[in-house]
């Protein structure tokens, strides 16, 4: 059955399809070998360009930070694991490294034996 003139008048936008871009010259320094976002650019249903952008900034935002994932061992009960249903995050701190900041636990592994744990984190 061939599409009704109503049905892809309301599936066709009038000004085709915008693109929202963001762009940090430090990040491509960086980064020289990363993935082009113009040429494989992420996805997003929005009506509004405004909607797109604001999408768009809070990724890029996101995307831009260096992260790093460490490991490293607690002599303690950690209450951060004891979340429910919240992400528990740690606050790593090391002056050897640059860590000072809040990270995500990535994986928890407990050694009854000798009663500690060892976490690693992502952030």
């Amino acid at each position: 059955m061939p599409a009704l003139a109503a049905d892809i008048q309301a599936a066709t936008r009038p000004n085709g399809v915008t693109l929202d871009t963001q762009q940090d010259a430090a990040v491509l320094t960086a980064y020289p070998n990363a993935i082009d976002g113009a040429a494989f650019p992420a996805g997003g249903l929005c009506d509004d360009i405004a909607d797109t952008a604001t999408l768009n900034a809070a990724r890029f935002a996101l995307l831009k930070l260096p992260r790093r994932r460490f490991r490293c061992e607690a002599d303690r009960d950690l209450p951060a694991l004891r979340t429910g249903n919240v992400t528990p995050t740690v606050t790593a701190v090391d002056s050897e490294v640059r860590a000072n900041g809040p990270h995500l636990v990535a994986r928890a592994a407990f050694n009854l034996d000798d009663e500690r744990t060892e976490i690693e984190i992502y952030g």
